[in-house]
């Protein structure tokens, strides 16, 4: 889903330079950037909170809510649940 969204976004004109991985980014590599488009998980574990059971629950639930984001743009999207 990464590629796909980062191909959508240098399409329409974004300077989209690095897709990185949430459990592999660093702190102040995330607060250089210009803005942030960020996929997450949406299934349930059910869990009463950080629910998806994957390294993106750390990290929206410890580290993002700690960085310096003021002024960014920012998207989060959840990829849907589909059937096999």
């Amino acid at each position: 889903v990464g590629t796909q969204i980062q191909e959508a976004a240098t399409a329409a004109g974004l300077d989209v330079s690095e897709l990185t991985e949430v459990s592999e980014a660093a702190n102040d590599a995330v607060e250089g950037f210009d803005g942030l488009i960020v996929g997450a998980p949406t299934w349930h574990t059910g869990a009463d909170s950080e629910r998806s059971g994957t390294t993106w629950d750390d990290w929206l639930y410890q580290t993002l809510p700690n960085l310096s984001l003021k002024g960014k743009k920012v998207a989060i999207f959840g990829v849907g649940d589909q059937v096999s």
